[in-house]
């Protein structure tokens, strides 16, 4: 637990979004709060605070007076000496603050004294602060006199040289700048991006963040795998209850961390007139109620001579109970499956899974799902597809759409990943405010599914994500549970392709599927095949149902066979009457074997009710991959972004391809600030390496390497 320092402008009254999210990443990892009884900032903090219901907090007053304590937290009085008067009279309670505590995070307007001393104290007391420049709607953080000088340089001198005369901080900065070592200072920083960064982390940390991912993942698979070598299961016997307990690790990952204050609510209303059962507290609190035997360590501590399997039923039925919208989905029996060979399997995959952190996200739990329902895919053969579509895949279609709040519909859902990447996106977005949607955070998601296995990955998988949402058991073709006529914001889906048993009279006076056209056999159906025809190829009633499911402003993305965007005959048609109405926003052609099961070429296609031209946006993208291995490919983050500005560009939004590329300069100096202390250690390397493989050339890293501060020096003008 670190000790974090709060303070603000007084004329900041209003927490933008972006501060509440990292105020929620502070109240996630249950850091002690240090914060004045000013009004303005420390007042609109302490009010968030409050309504959160945190109580890891310390209320700094001078004297014996506190103007603001909202929660009624513990109070710390400052004894302030009696000559001390006016402004200095606040400025020894800061500097206290400041002494006391291990991090500063500072919301400035710009132009008052006391937030930027409060700034000064942090840096001099060797302390890393963040502070959030609200005029410009950005943070910045602050590791020294060097970093806090150089922020300065960015703020409007007038206002500035004001400040000065009233603290006279130059004075006080000369006074205190010194070097700092490099290993102190990014240790700090490290520990700094922990606390404060949400979703827009630091490159080298995100790196190593995915390095460590990537490895859980495949030990926790190898695990899982061991079933298939070493008993009698198929892979669909044994992925459901695996992706049960990955759920129930995530249940009790969540329910740890409010574990204290649920317990703390019940003994405080506990023989009141308010007193209510724990599990109502509990669902109020984080959404879960686990009595102990439903707790992971509980499971995983019992003896092996116990029926675990049993167990772990019964976990999964007391979930349930108090999670009405989870009843019949979570694994119960299928527990029993695993000891048909061994009895010690369940026990064996609970440990395993335990390697999973305590503190990881539901992010981080979403991530590891997918990374399981990839690799089932995988041993399903052809007919996993049925309900993964990898998630670059998704995550491209996502970004092009752009969801940002309403309803999403996916009327052939699988395990739901395009829920949970339409909710990715627009995490990341509102976490930034260069974004029109950094107050659209509201989204619900309607899914139809054919196979009941794989609507409860799909409900597992939203619950996972913290999603709202309605998941259902239905054949798309013949069914429409949710009334799906011009009713949705979004539809994004993966359907499968090219089916040819739909029956035609059953679908052919659907409005869903007639609105644009029904796609038609060339030739008439004889009299005795009258109510058995059927429709040649589904693609056409797909993509005529993600058309006709848009309110008046929808946006939809599909993935289709490379065959629908030539198809000729009543299929031309329907393309035909699609292009007139102005419903087709683009077209992007895939790379081939981008999907686990299949490599069959596809195509994204991208609806716009909205949209101002007539133009079809066309993207060929069949040459931009990365090779995972030989068999599958998928698009890299930069990928996705690189192609994905090629749409907003389209759309004018030329602010956007600005911040991409300023985010890659980012990163690069980023990188090159962290690694250029050891650049000419590893020229030096790489130059023996040369010779010893007697190499014609040896080129001379000396004039890169002195580059490299003309670089950052250049880098620093432009920021």
């Amino acid at each position: 637990m670190k000790k974090i320092f709060i303070s603000g402008s007084i004329t900041i009254t209003a927490l933008d979004e972006s501060i509440k999210a990292r105020l929620d990443n502070i109240i996630r990892q249950n850091h002690l709060v240090l914060i004045g009884d000013a009004n303005g900032a420390d007042k609109a903090v302490q009010i968030y605070l409050a309504n959160k219901n945190y109580s890891n907090v310390n209320i700094y007053c001078s004297g014996q007076v506190c103007r603001n304590n909202i929660g009624q937290w513990q109070t710390v009085y400052v004894d302030i000496p009696s000559k001390i008067r006016g402004r200095n009279f606040y400025m020894v309670k800061d500097k206290q603050m400041a002494i006391d505590s291990d991090y500063g995070f500072m919301l400035w307007d710009g132009k008052s004294a006391g937030t930027l001393n409060n700034l000064i104290n942090l840096v001099t007391n060797n302390k890393t602060g963040l502070i959030y420049l609200f005029f410009k709607k950005e943070f910045n953080t602050i590791k020294d006199v060097t970093s806090l000088e150089n922020f300065i340089t960015q703020c409007n001198k007038n206002d500035i040289d004001i400040i000065d005369k009233k603290i006279s901080f130059r004075k006080e900065l000369a006074s205190y700048k010194q070097p700092v070592q490099e290993e102190l200072l990014f240790a700090g920083f490290r520990e700094e991006t922990a606390i404060y960064h949400t979703s827009t982390t630091n490159f080298e940390d995100k790196t190593n963040n995915i390095s460590q991912l990537k490895q859980l993942e495949e030990a926790l698979w190898k695990t899982a795998d061991t079933l298939r070598a070493n008993t009698d299961l198929k892979s669909t016997e044994y992925s459901t209850p695996i992706m049960g307990l990955i759920f129930l690790k995530f249940a009790d990952n969540n329910y740890s961390k409010y574990e204290d204050e649920i317990n703390k609510e019940y003994k405080k209303l506990k023989g009141t007139r308010r007193e209510k059962p724990i599990h109502e507290i509990a669902i109020e609190k984080c959404g879960f109620y686990l009595p102990d035997s439903a707790r992971y360590d509980y499971l995983v501590n019992l003896p092996e001579e116990k029926e675990i399997d049993r167990a772990i039923k019964e976990a999964m039925m007391v979930i349930e109970k108090y999670k009405p919208e989870l009843k019949g989905i979570l694994p119960q029996d299928e527990y029993f499956r695993l000891t048909r060979t061994d009895k010690t399997i369940p026990s064996k995959l609970l440990k395993n899974f335990s390697n999973i952190p305590k503190d990881a996200s539901g992010d981080m739990f979403g991530q590891i799902y997918e990374y399981f329902l990839g690799n089932f895919a995988k041993a399903e053969g052809q007919g996993g597809g049925e309900f993964f579509t990898p998630r670059s895949v998704v995550r491209l279609m996502v970004e092009i759409i752009e969801p940002h709040n309403g309803t999403v519909f996916d009327p052939a859902c699988g395990s739901g990943g395009m829920f949970v990447q339409s909710a990715k996106f627009i995490e990341e977005r509102t976490s930034t405010s260069s974004v029109p949607y950094k107050e659209d955070k509201n989204l619900f998601v309607y899914g139809q599914e054919k196979t009941m296995e794989t609507v409860k990955l799909a409900k597992m998988n939203i619950a996972v994500n913290g999603l709202r949402g309605d998941i259902r058991q239905a054949n798309t073709y013949y069914e429409d549970l949710f009334e799906s006529f011009e009713k949705f914001d979004y539809v994004l889906a993966n359907p499968p392709f090219n089916v040819d048993d739909v029956n035609l009279s059953r679908v052919e006076n659907d409005k869903r599927f007639n609105t644009y056209g029904v796609p038609r056999n060339k030739s008439k159906a004889k009299k005795k095949d009258k109510g058995t025809e059927t429709v040649p190829n589904g693609n056409y009633l797909w993509i005529n149902l993600f058309a006709t499911s848009l309110k008046s402003t929808g946006r939809a993305a599909l993935v289709m066979a490379n065959s629908a965007s030539d198809a000729r005959h009543s299929e031309a048609d329907i393309r035909k009457t699609l292009i007139e109405n102005n419903l087709i926003y683009g077209m992007l052609t895939l790379p081939s074997n981008m999907f686990y099961t299949v490599t069959l070429p596809a195509t994204l296609w991208f609806f716009d009710k909205s949209k101002k031209d007539e133009k079809i946006l066309f993207i060929d993208a069949r040459n931009i991959f990365t090779q995972i291995d030989r068999a599958h490919r998928e698009f890299s983050e930069e990928q996705i972004q690189d192609i994905a500005i090629i749409s907003r560009l389209h759309r004018g939004n030329r602010k956007s391809f600005i911040e991409l590329v300023h985010g890659y300069f980012d990163k690069g100096f980023t990188r090159l600030k962290k690694n250029r202390t050891s650049l000419k250690e590893v020229a030096e390397k790489v130059s023996v390496l040369l010779k010893e493989y007697k190499a014609k050339e040896i080129p001379d890293f000396k004039p890169i390497i002195e580059g490299s501060k003309t670089l950052l020096n250049k880098y620093a003008q432009y920021e």
